[in-house]
This record gives structure tokens, sequence and C-alpha cells, in this order.
């Protein structure tokens, strides 16, 4: 597969990209999803192969024109057996019933950043 991507200067170059399915048929120590917005895409793909997964790290971001999907993300780690622990990965805003009336779309690319912490119980 060929994945374009945009750089800071609006260029865009073609990137190989691979499936992350085909390497979860075995025992994983911990697995890292840090994509900027495609997590439950990969997910959804990867949610059978989750029973695989020890340790599973997913920074989730919500796109400020897009819909939020935890709900759908925590589901899908829920049912392949994790707990999870939530932390806050970004302040975006401090104030959330005043600032969200104030964000210029055009500058903010995120609305919540949430680092996502699951693991089995013992």
């Amino acid at each position: 597969m060929v994945v374009d991507s945009k750089t800071s200067n609006n260029s865009v170059h073609k990137v190989k990209s691979i499936r992350l399915k085909e390497f979860l048929n075995e025992e994983v120590d911990f697995l890292k999803i840090d994509i900027e917005g495609a997590e439950l895409d990969v997910l959804e793909d990867i949610k059978e192969e989750l029973v695989n997964v020890k340790l599973l790290f997913v920074e989730y971001h919500s796109g400020m024109n897009k819909q939020q999907e935890l709900d759908k993300i925590l589901k899908i780690m829920a049912d392949a057996g994790f707990r999870y622990y939530i932390k806050e990965a970004w302040d975006y805003m401090e104030h959330p019933f005043v600032n969200y009336k104030e964000y210029d779309n055009n500058k903010i690319n995120y609305d919540l950043q949430l680092n996502i912490f699951a693991y089995r119980r013992p």
C-alpha cells in the first residue's frame, strides 16, 4: 500500500505502508499505537489479534472536525479483555465550557488528546 503524506510545506510524498495485523499472529509484549487520528481504523482491523498483545498503549487524537471515536476504541479494548487507564496527553482547553467556542479550526487539529494504557489483570 502507498500512502500520500503531506509535509509542512504541503508537498506530497509517497510512503509505503504495511499492515500491522500481519505481525500480531504471535505473542506481543507491548504494542504502541500513536498514529495521529487513525487509531480506530487500525484497532478495528486488528481487534481479533489483540488477544496476542499483553500491554497496549494508544494515544487517542480527537479531530476538531471529526466525530469523536473514544467510545469505540474503549469497546474494542474491553472486548479484547483489557482494562484501561486514561490520562490527559495534552491540555488543549484549560476551561472547556469557555474555550471550545474560541477555537479556530484552521490552527488546531485536535480538541482532545489522551494516553490510554491497556493491560490484562494477572
